[in-house]
């Protein structure tokens, strides 16, 4: 019996491990900012970046003009609220002397396009990118 629950476990914690790497492989990569919505008046809250860069070591950078305008690391996890989007996907920017932590729920909208929904404000952000 203890041979069925060891077998047991270990394939639950595969088949949970194997989710995060794959929304992660997924989501790694170069994405090209094409809208943002969400803010206060329904416009946006003013992007002030091109690109956002996910890399395969967990870091991340904010592009404008070939430039890195801000960056620090990213992790993945189950969202929160597991309506329309399952993932969530936390970026860790260092801001001496602190960290800015933003959770943006992520939404595949197609294989090769995505939203990033800030969720821990009331009128948040909404960010929308096509893959490079």
């Amino acid at each position: 019996m203890k041979t069925h629950y060891k077998a047991l476990l270990l394939v639950l914690l595969f088949s949970t491990s194997c989710e995060k790497i794959e929304i992660k492989h997924d989501l790694v990569g170069s994405w090209k900012l094409f809208g943002q919505g969400g803010g206060i008046t329904g416009g946006g809250c003013g992007a002030t970046f091109n690109y956002l860069i996910l890399k395969k070591n967990y870091d991340f950078n904010f592009v404008k003009n070939d430039t890195i305008i801000e960056h620090g690391t990213y992790s993945i996890g189950k969202s929160h609220n597991q309506g329309c989007c399952p993932y969530e996907i936390n970026l860790k920017t260092y801001f001496p002397p602190n960290y800015l932590i933003t959770t943006y729920a992520i939404q595949f909208i197609t294989n090769d396009s995505l939203a990033l929904n800030e969720t821990n404000v009331s009128d948040g952000c909404a960010y929308y990118f096509v893959r490079q």
